[in-house]
């Protein structure tokens, strides 16, 4: 499993866009991935950064991938291509919170509704998803344990992935 975030920066130090990717599938072979990036201002990039990592274990303070995982990275390409906005106005208009979390997030979107959404562990596992049809949603973490998670959000046209903490 690997977490890849690419952030678009102008020249005088203002985020543009900014993906991330959840690599959760094995793959044998090469396999060639997508990191749909969020636009959050309209304007050329002057630098671009890239984290990719592969994911550590679920154990506390224990940095180190686990064994046997392998993370490699051959031929980054660029397509800067625009395919809608629709995510841009999405993203925008989406409030996942608090973050960190002790017991439960709420979910809100100004504009619309959440059809639904997934939970992941860092290592791509799901644990918890549910099906909505509202612009509020309070999620339970009783059950979770501390450490990193992903959400997948869904309005019925896009997807967007937000990271978050849970930190009792």
């Amino acid at each position: 499993s690997a977490y890849a975030e690419i952030s678009l920066w102008d020249s005088i130090g203002n985020q543009l866009a900014e993906g991330i990717l959840l690599i959760t599938d094995p793959a044998p072979v090469y396999t060639l991935k997508y990191i749909n990036l969020i636009y959050y201002n309209p304007g050329s990039a002057d630098f671009y950064s890239i984290v990719i990592r592969n994911f550590y274990t679920e154990n506390l303070g224990y940095r180190q991938p686990s064994l046997g995982t392998r993370l490699i990275v051959d031929d980054l390409g660029f397509n800067f291509a625009s395919v809608g906005t629709n995510n841009i106005n999405f993203k925008k208009q989406l409030s996942v919170f608090p973050n960190p979390a002790n017991d439960r997030i709420s979910i809100q979107v100004k504009s619309g509704k959440i059809i639904s959404y997934k939970i992941f562990n860092v290592i791509g596992d799901v644990l918890l998803q549910s099906k909505l049809n509202e612009s509020n949603a309070i999620i339970s973490l009783a059950d979770f344990d501390e450490g990193v998670y992903f959400i997948e959000i869904n309005n019925g046209f896009d997807n967007t992935i937000e990271k978050f903490f849970v930190n009792r």
